[in-house]
């Protein structure tokens, strides 16, 4: 066999159709396509079946639900292919991109990992290309810089097409639920010589924007000791040494900051253990971070009290600034739909403010609705001159913004910069 599609579904009955016609329609004959239906409990089992006895590619295991991990560990176990390849059930591939890449492989001895482009998708008929560069062959070095700059060469398993011995005799922790891409691919990038891009054919990574209106609190320890493990995997990492510590700390933020939210009390030994096994691993790592000035790091690290003393500061500071600058007849402006915005318009409902909509870059995928306000594109309230814009963005990105709205008459008096520092997603 030369390809192994592997295909973790879990209750995506609206999405599953699309992504396995992409699959058979490939110009290609040897592959199979390994579906793994982890316990759905919608249609998605019904359709696995139907496909698979119409088309004798594609395989089906039923399982009882245990996760993505194990989902791919299943898969694992039973694919045949010479490559490998992930693709995820909610999104789809153009039927030229696995073969393009598969042929790169074998075109080339010397690289392990062929991977193309990849577009954003909120529908059928919205896409933002995720990568700009040109096709290149790079080294694992150059890939790893790359991945953790945020230069579009990510570190999920989709996307991509790898050399099936790069696998063997790996093992994942299946207690991990977030960053579990992350998990898998450190240890295959390790035994990785070189890792191509080729942009001619392109991975569809659709958006489910709804689901970013969720609070995460699954997000749980076992996840954020995906970078630990990393950080302590020396000399491996110490090309990315920096970048990995600051990933690491901000994920320390994202994980507080929902716990302080939910209930900082119900969680005051989980927020304890976050904070010595940080300063633990830093010391360990002989690592220090750059994500935020040191004086706030050192305030929200130092222990649970002064860690929640830190969030009541910053919030404390929104609430304030709004008091001082609203007035019945202003409308409000949140720029960003991310959780730390979701967040904000909940600390806003303790003084009865509440946004009139958000706002995002033009171009940015959105739905038309978050937390039940509407969200427009920037360009259609350029002309909200009185409004009160509060920027829920960070380094580069708040720049642009920041000055977006000052060349657009808006006046900086009118603009709330939380003082928060960039967190992962």
């Amino acid at each position: 066999m030369l390809l192994s599609v592997l295909v973790p579904v879990y209750n995506v009955e609206s999405y599953l159709i699309r992504c396995l016609n992409a699959l058979i329609s490939m110009p290609i004959t040897d592959y199979e396509v390994i579906l793994v239906d982890d316990g759905s409990t919608d249609n998605s089992s019904q359709i696995c079946n139907e496909y698979s006895q119409q088309y004798s590619q594609i395989k089906v295991i039923h399982q009882k639900n245990k996760g993505l991990v194990a989902a791919r560990n299943t898969a694992l176990k039973i694919a045949t292919g010479k490559y490998i390849s992930f693709v995820d059930s909610d999104d789809w591939v153009d039927s030229e991109l696995l073969p393009c890449l598969v042929d790169e492989l074998q075109k080339n001895n010397s690289v392990d990992i062929a991977m193309g482009n990849i577009t954003q998708n909120k529908d059928k008929h919205s896409n933002i290309s995720y990568i700009t560069q040109n096709s290149c062959i790079m080294s694992r070095k150059q890939f790893l810089k790359a991945m953790l700059n945020k230069k579009g060469l990510h570190w999920y398993l989709w996307g991509k097409v790898y050399k099936r011995k790069l696998f063997d005799g790996l093992t994942v922790d299946d207690n991990v639920t977030v960053f579990e891409d992350l998990d898998r691919i450190w240890p295959i990038l390790k035994r990785t010589n070189k890792i191509i891009f080729n942009n001619k054919y392109a991975y569809h990574y659709f958006m489910n924007l709804n689901g970013m209106t969720q609070k995460r609190c699954d997000l749980n320890i076992a996840s954020w000791r995906v970078f630990k493990r990393i950080l302590l995997d020396k000399p491996a990492v110490n090309c990315v040494k920096e970048e990995m510590t600051n990933f690491y700390v901000q994920v320390f933020l994202r994980h507080t900051l929902e716990m302080y939210f939910v209930d900082y009390k119900k969680y005051k030994f989980e927020i304890k253990l976050y904070i010595q096994e940080l300063k633990d691993t830093l010391k360990q790592a002989e690592t220090t971070q750059n994500v935020m000035p040191d004086e706030d790091f050192n305030m929200v690290s130092l222990d649970y009290e002064h860690c929640i003393k830190y969030y009541d500061y910053i919030f404390f500071n929104l609430k304030k600034s709004l008091k001082e600058l609203y007035n019945n007849n202003q409308s409000v402006y949140i720029y960003g739909i991310g959780v730390i915005a979701q967040y904000f318009a909940e600390i806003m409902k303790e003084i009865n403010i509440y946004p009139d909509a958000y706002v995002v870059s033009d171009g940015q995928a959105k739905n038309d609705y978050f937390m039940k306000r509407p969200v427009y594109y920037f360009s259609e309230i350029i002309n909200k001159s009185n409004a009160i814009f509060i920027l829920t963005l960070s380094g580069k990105a708040k720049e642009i913004v920041l000055q977006n709205l000052q060349d657009n008459s808006i006046n900086s008096t009118q603009i709330i910069l939380p003082n928060f520092p960039p967190m992962i997603f």
